[in-house]
């Protein structure tokens, strides 16, 4: 633990991951002062089955999302930093979009368990609301680790495989979404374009040199 430290203290832009802390305090203050006020929903999301299987791949987001963070921080400096920079990014604006326009499904039922799965996915909404869905926070994580992986050439050239599973790994958490109704499809496409917006950013404009005039330059 002490040899991690003292790398971590060497290696300032690991200093991001403490974002995490203000993403949890975003998350539960939206819960406990939203209102919500407009629907979303589509005509797909009748069509679109229930499957309590897909708890498997919803709940591996929390991995996904955590660790994808803690595997580049010591992987690759600048993969670390353009995952972060879209992911947080991501996720700032879309707590802002739950602020000003707070939103919620209704795509629950009364679910009559069958299985270990059903079980779970009734406790699981009981504990997450259907509320703030629109963006996806599980969409838009999931397509951020999605894009940095992609975009990774030491994964490429030495984990094509790993690179691939992942990849597919995501999207199917991404599809969790929507066959447990904890989300609409409409919030999947929300959430892929807020992480398409910050993507273009990201690889196409000179964010580093931006933020190397901030006072969060040290993060570089």
């Amino acid at each position: 633990m002490k040899r991690i430290m003292e790398w971590v203290k060497e290696h300032k832009y690991c200093y991001s991951f403490l974002y995490l802390i203000l993403y949890l305090l975003a998350f539960f203050l939206m819960e406990q002062i939203s209102e919500p006020q407009y629907l979303i929903h589509s005509n797909l999301d009748d069509k679109i089955p229930f499957n309590s299987y897909f708890l498997i791949f919803y709940v591996s987001w929390y991995i996904a999302f955590v660790g994808s963070l803690i595997f580049f921080m010591f992987y690759d400096k600048k993969d670390y930093q353009d995952l972060s920079f879209i992911m947080m990014n991501g996720t700032t604006l879309i707590f802002i979009i739950y602020f000003l326009f707070p939103n919620y499904t209704d795509l629950r039922f009364d679910l009559v368990p069958r299985n270990i799965f059903d079980q779970i996915v009734n406790l699981l909404w009981v504990i997450d609301t259907p509320t703030n869905v629109c963006p996806s926070l599980h969409v838009s994580i999931s397509t951020a680790v999605m894009v940095a992986v992609w975009n990774s050439k030491k994964l490429k050239k030495n984990h094509p495989v790993w690179r691939i599973l992942i990849i597919v790994w995501q999207i199917l958490i991404c599809a969790s979404t929507v066959f447990l109704k904890q989300h609409s499809i409409i919030d999947v496409f929300a959430g892929c374009l807020v992480t398409l917006l910050f993507s273009v950013i990201c690889y196409k404009v000179n964010w580093r040199k931006m933020l190397g005039k901030t006072i969060f330059r040290s993060l570089l």
